[in-house]
């Protein structure tokens, strides 16, 4: 396989201030109470980072259309990849992590067997054939082990969540 270019380096930042604080707060309420709940033991948590290299940006972009209309781009379909399973102790680590990808990564809580692997579509036969893997649920497992659910919303057309 071709070396590829390296991803950029962009901080994901398409929260809204209002949405980071209230994770914040929601955040610093958990990391507490599990802090006082927890003894010696430590909460490892496991999951995948992928890196995308086709495309290249994995996130969607939010903007204003000249109108003052919200403006979605998305890039979530990844045909090629690395993918490095990535274990994190504790809440406050798994924070950090996340907080360090760019927009060329994405976390997934399904793990690979191997700790890193070439990713690829699941009709592309020659780069499998090199020992690439699908996203797939053959490829990817959940641990039987402590977790977390992440949800994603994009909100409503004629209005907005509320709390």
């Amino acid at each position: 396989m071709a070396t590829s270019t390296k991803p950029p380096k962009t901080l994901q930042t398409t929260q809204s201030s209002t949405t980071v604080a209230w994770a914040d707060a929601a955040a610093e309420s958990t990391l507490a109470a599990a802090s006082t709940t927890t003894t010696s033991a430590s909460l490892m948590l496991a999951f995948t980072e992928i890196t995308g290299t086709l495309p290249s940006r994995l996130t969607k972009v939010l903007g204003l259309n000249p109108d003052s209309s919200l403006r979605k781009e998305t890039a979530a379909q990844l045909s090629a990849g690395k993918c490095r399973r990535i274990d994190v102790d504790g809440l406050v680590s798994l924070r950090s992590h996340l907080d360090g990808l760019t927009s060329a990564q994405a976390v997934t809580w399904g793990i690979t067997r191997a700790d890193t692997a070439d990713l690829c579509t699941e009709g592309n036969t020659g780069a499998k054939a090199q020992g690439a893997i699908a996203r797939t649920r053959a490829n990817f497992r959940f641990a039987n082990d402590p977790g977390l659910m992440m949800l994603d919303h994009d909100g409503l057309l004629n209005g907005s969540l509320t709390l």
